[in-house]
């Protein structure tokens, strides 16, 4: 099963746990490499959030590990959200 995100899919298991992610550029990659299976371009070690942090620490760990997008899980696992680098500016946008 898939979660869409403006620039990622989430990918999970029958569970719901996270399974690893696949990005807009991986998939224009998979397309200029002539993939045919999605499968080949999951990213499975995957940087995640438990959605205790402040925004700035996860901005800051977005940007140092130059990631787009960072999952929100709970402890078991199971995907409960997404913050990306847009939904970030979006909200520094309406305070600024």
């Amino acid at each position: 099963m898939f979660i869409r995100s403006a620039l990622v899919l989430v990918c999970i298991n029958e569970d719901g746990k996270l399974e690893g992610i696949v990005t807009s550029w991986d998939i224009t990659k998979a397309v200029a490499c002539k993939m045919t299976e999605l499968n080949e371009r999951i990213t499975r070690d995957v940087w995640y959030d438990h959605g205790g942090d402040k925004i700035g620490t996860v901005s800051s760990r977005m940007r140092n590990y130059s990631i787009s997008a960072l999952p929100i899980i709970e402890l078991e696992n199971h995907i409960t959200g997404m913050v990306t680098s847009d939904s970030i500016s979006a909200l520094i946008g309406k305070f600024h």
